[in-house]
């Protein structure tokens, strides 16, 4: 297994936008620190976006604000952080993290990528409903709101 090499273009936002255009329940949001800027993808649903706000925004704010900059040991001295694995199966990879609940985070002045463990999964998993019987097509009792169902299923899958 290959490892990343710093400021090697594994992947670029433009693609990850591609990627993750179709699905409805995943969010993009782009956020300048004095002259880095940075773009966060994660599922709603699927993630504390309390904790998201409260604490990994301000934290990556006063790392770039002491340092000036922002590189993978800086961010993984302060929080739990880890990079791609395997720059073949990047698409592979980054679905399985946003949709397992991980905050990525692409640094565009290294042209890295970056996953936070942030999960925040529904209260229940996918189960058969209680009241009435299936004999053919899904089984699982998907009652909430839509956004919880839409996270029941990704958490099946």
């Amino acid at each position: 297994m290959k490892k990343v090499q710093p400021n090697k273009k594994v992947v670029s936002i433009e693609q990850l936008k591609i990627w993750f255009e179709g699905s409805s329940d995943t969010v993009i949001k782009t956020r300048d620190y004095q002259d880095h800027t940075l773009d966060f993808l994660y599922c709603p649903q699927l993630v504390d976006m309390k904790f998201i706000n409260e604490f990994i925004f301000p934290t990556i704010n006063e790392v770039i604000e002491k340092n000036g900059h922002l590189d993978f040991e800086l961010l993984n001295n302060v929080l739990e952080a880890s990079k791609l694995k395997d720059i073949h199966n990047v698409k592979t990879e980054t679905e399985e993290k946003l949709f397992s609940g991980e905050l990525i985070i692409f640094n565009h002045h290294l042209n890295e990528l970056y996953f936070l463990p942030v999960s925040n999964l529904p209260k229940r998993g996918p189960e058969e409903s209680n009241m009435e019987s299936s004999i053919r097509g899904p089984r699982d009792g998907l009652v909430e709101n839509i956004s919880d169902n839409m996270a029941l299923i990704r958490q099946r899958l």
